[in-house]
């Protein structure tokens, strides 16, 4: 399994169930600094439910991989190399800092994101050209955040 944006909270949520199924090893955790991707270990997770078991399986079969989702080249060596039977796609748009919070950065900010996610569809065809008659994943889970820009304003 392949789990772009594993550095957030949603996608270290879907690596640990990868990891309690027991089905989809090697794990690949992409991130564009895996620097900033959480151990997963029973000594350095707070959650309650990282068992030794799943501490384990992490030692053993997850892998951190750098990728840029902006950076097609860099996707599109990550797909080949991987190799994944599932893809879990989590993007969030990069929100600009709160001085430059203007409609129009945010509304920039928005298609940088729909870019990147067109681009890794486009992308995953190649791939899928390339690879003709070999296996291919058998699942793209797509998830992002839905509206943006209301999480963005300032409530009263």
């Amino acid at each position: 399994a392949l789990v772009f944006g594993a550095s957030g909270e949603q996608g270290q949520a879907v690596i640990k169930g990868l990891l309690e199924t027991n089905e989809y090893f090697p794990i690949y955790a992409a991130s564009h600094d895996i620097s900033t991707i959480k151990p997963i270990s029973s000594s350095t997770c707070t959650d309650d439910y990282i068992s030794p078991t799943i501490a384990s399986r992490a030692t053993k079969y997850l892998r951190l991989v750098t990728v840029n989702i902006s950076d097609s080249s860099s996707v599109k060596k990550t797909l080949l190399e991987t190799n994944p039977n599932v893809i879990f796609l989590v993007t969030t748009t990069d929100l600009p800092p709160t001085d430059m919070a203007a409609a129009a950065s945010l509304k920039e900010c928005e298609e940088e994101e729909y870019d990147a996610i067109k681009s890794f569809f486009d992308i995953l065809l190649q791939v899928h050209r390339i690879r003709d008659g070999e296996k291919k994943e058998k699942h793209v889970i797509f998830s992002t955040l839905d509206d943006v820009q209301s999480l963005n304003e300032e409530k009263p």
